[in-house]
């Protein structure tokens, strides 16, 4: 019932900062394990005959369901793709050269995004004969703190613009396979979790919202323009609050078109050595004209973060 009652809040008085907000990051979480409860509770309930079991169960999957099957569930198309591409917030700190290359050792795709960038793991990468060969071109903009972005990428970069804070890239890419599309590796700052003494009861969203703000007013200009547009990036933000409504208004989400399961692409330090996330806030977005055929998450203890990759056809 507690989930039920989350799930009705957070649906019928959405909130950008504040509890309900903190609500809105966790709900995803609360929802899967209330399902996952419920599937494997229902063989039990059924056996016993308990109407009032059944009537809690049927409600707990059916809302799961709605709220969460167009994303639980894709069914992806098979199809060559023109453009592959990735994400991937390597997580600044030590170890940062090893980490980088090793967590981009076979991953082959056309695009790499690579936030929380840093001087160590562009050295590593410059210097590395397999990636400098496959990846010509691209875009540092490295950081020593958690500020730094990078684009990889198999075709020319005409055009490049970077930014520190907000962290982003845009980068005007010229794909060998069809016209020019515009590139985006996105980071803003994550919200600040808050509350009385020192508890983790609320959200503090407002350097996140700025930073969204900036990227989305590049990004409305260039949809307007007609351009073909890619947006990859962590955007610390969850698909159940108003930001991401707000970022992604007239964009595709990749993991929605073709993602199969949660797609969750983030967990805590402590818990690195867990193959899956616990949040999905890593994104691959797109102007309406590309539509995602396939999406993958891989998860390794290298970064709190998992890559995530699309194909488009």
């Amino acid at each position: 019932m507690i989930v039920l009652l989350v799930v009705a809040v957070d649906a019928l008085v959405p909130q950008r900062s504040g509890p309900i907000a903190l609500t809105e990051a966790w709900e995803q979480i609360f929802v899967l394990t209330a399902f996952i409860a419920a599937v494997i509770a229902l063989p039990f309930v059924l056996f016993a005959r308990s109407i009032v079991g059944f009537a809690v169960i049927g409600v707990l999957i059916a809302v799961s369901l709605a709220r969460y099957g167009a994303q639980w569930i894709s069914i992806p198309e098979s199809a060559h793709a023109k453009l592959s591409l990735a994400t991937w917030n390597v997580e600044a700190g030590d170890d940062a050269a090893s980490r980088v290359l090793g967590g981009l050792n076979g991953v082959e795709v056309d695009l790499i995004g690579l936030e929380e960038f840093q001087p160590a793991m562009q050295d590593a990468l410059q210097a590395n004969q397999l990636i400098a060969r496959t990846y010509p071109f691209h875009v540092f903009a490295p950081d020593t703190g958690t500020l730094g972005a990078a684009l990889l990428s198999r075709w020319p970069v005409l055009q490049q613009q970077t930014s520190i804070h907000p962290t982003y890239i845009r980068a005007l890419v010229q794909p060998d396979s069809f016209d020019q599309l515009v590139d985006y590796v996105v980071h803003p700052l994550p919200p600040v979790v808050d509350g009385p003494a020192g508890l983790p009861l609320s959200f503090d969203t407002a350097q996140r919202s700025a930073d969204q703000s900036q990227m989305r007013a590049l990004i409305e200009s260039d949809l307007a323009a007609g351009q073909t547009v890619v947006v990859m990036g962590d955007l610390n933000t969850t698909e159940r609050e108003p930001a991401y409504a707000d970022f992604t208004a007239g964009l595709r989400d990749a993991h929605l078109d073709a993602g199969i399961g949660p797609g969750l692409t983030w967990r805590p330090d402590a818990l690195k050595s867990l193959p899956f996330g616990l949040f999905r806030i890593d994104y691959v977005l797109t102007s309406q004209d590309l539509v995602a055929h396939s999406t993958s998450v891989s998860c390794s203890d290298l970064s709190d973060h998992c890559l995530v990759a699309a194909a488009f056809p």
